[in-house]
């Protein structure tokens, strides 16, 4: 993977969100140079998709972007567009080839940080495209646990509606979610991960009544 010393012009414009300037430059790149990463690793793919510059991330999946490609600390494009709430450029990055279970360095995973952020529409879209509602980080962390957290009530709801279990146990700690959630304070969220009943179950609980 070519490195750039210092900030290029085709960075800069991803990063601004300059779409013309970005299609001017594609042309001019050397073989591979789409990819050359700066500071930290980040790459131009990275600039765009932080930032949710959903035109730019497509013209350079386009130009043959790496949709995989990481920084230092192990993030994708996917990682980026997640933890920043971006569901367009999500969408357009699972569509060119962003795997929903690749993990950084610390073993979290895209969906982690949509859990912790709170950016349910992004955690949507991910589980959609198959994305793994129980995978621990290194730490045993779920995204549940990281929902929990944050106090990230709808975005845990969405995590429980999807399949997640309330019963994994984190390696640090040894806390489930329900726990992370009132140790922070979060009593709605530790309350709704203690009663929760999944839509389907609570429809056959309701005909048992009758």
């Amino acid at each position: 993977m070519p490195v750039a010393e210092v900030l290029t012009p085709l960075h800069v414009a991803c990063e601004r969100g300059h779409v013309e300037v970005v299609r001017l430059l594609l042309p001019l790149l050397g073989q591979g140079d789409v990819d050359l990463s700066a500071w930290g690793g980040c790459a131009p793919l990275h600039d765009a998709a932080g930032h949710g510059h959903t035109s730019i991330v497509k013209c350079l999946l386009d130009a043959a972007a790496d949709a995989e490609l990481s920084d230092e600390g192990g993030w994708g494009a996917l990682h980026y567009a997640s933890s920043e709430g971006h569901t367009d450029t999500v969408a357009i990055l699972l569509a060119g080839g962003a795997s929903t279970d690749k993990s950084d360095r610390n073993g979290c995973t895209p969906i982690h940080y949509a859990a912790g952020e709170g950016h349910t529409p992004v955690l949507n879209c991910l589980v959609e495209a198959g994305a793994d509602v129980d995978q621990p980080a290194l730490s045993g962390w779920t995204p549940l646990h990281y929902a929990a957290q944050g106090g990230q009530y709808k975005t845990a709801r969405a995590l429980l509606n999807a399949g997640a279990s309330r019963s994994i146990y984190a390696q640090k700690g040894g806390q489930l979610p329900r726990a992370v959630a009132a140790e922070h304070g979060h009593l709605k969220v530790a309350s709704l991960l203690k009663e929760y009943v999944r839509p389907s179950a609570k429809l056959v609980m309701a005909r048992q009544r009758l």
